[in-house]
């Protein structure tokens, strides 16, 4: 099962009503579940395919990379989208370029992102009718998403330092339920104190607040 499959089921599925399509595209992202990154470009769809697939983008958690450049979404199609990127969790990618959007529908995005904390490129590039305002604001939007993604890898980085070397000294045991019993506290603070500091002194903007 291949991407390629998936776009084509979804192209298919676009032919129907917003409804119909919507509840075949859920149907195909769930059969085709591995499929991670997401190709329809130049497909002519306008804004009822949009719809269609934002509905799809709600309910979905494998799509992290989508793209929807050179078609005829517009500003309907794009605030459907803004509806789904309210909620969804997973999509970091999303190619809007030459999309026929304007400033209506550049502000819904806008003003998703506010809610969104994991898209960190969106493409909005060659639809001439949104104001230079808006894109800088979006822009903005990732990037503070970006720069939260980033702190987020380095807090789960310490994270996995810590407990990889309280494992080494044998602070837990097999049996989870005994952690408490079987850690020694002293030996574990001994260890944060020593993973920490030595990938400050490697790492100049790795830091922890103790």
């Amino acid at each position: 099962m291949s991407e390629a499959d998936l776009e084509t089921e979804i192209l298919g599925a676009l032919k129907g009503n917003v409804e119909e399509a919507a509840d075949a595209i859920i149907a195909a992202l769930h059969k085709y579940s591995t499929v991670t990154r997401l190709s329809l470009n130049w497909n002519g769809i306008g804004g009822e395919g949009a719809k269609a697939i934002a509905e799809a983008l709600k309910v979905n958690s494998t799509l992290i990379d989508l793209g929807l450049y050179n078609n005829n979404i517009g500003d309907e199609g794009t605030k459907a989208i803004a509806e789904a990127l309210k909620v969804n969790s997973t999509l970091t990618t999303l190619a809007l370029t030459n999309s026929m959007i304007g400033d209506e529908g550049a502000k819904a995005i806008s003003e998703a992102l506010n809610m969104n904390s994991t898209l960190t490129d969106l493409g909005l590039a060659g639809n001439a009718g949104i104001d230079i305002k808006i894109i800088e604001d979006v822009n903005a939007l990732c990037e503070q998403n970006k720069a939260k993604k980033l702190e987020e890898e380095k807090e789960n980085a310490k994270h996995r330092l810590v407990m990889k070397q309280v494992h080494k000294i044998g602070g837990f045991g097999d049996d989870p339920r005994n952690t408490i019993d079987q850690l020694n506290y002293k030996v574990l603070a001994e260890a944060l104190v020593s993973v920490v500091t030595s990938a400050e002194n490697t790492n100049s903007s790795f830091a922890i607040g103790l």
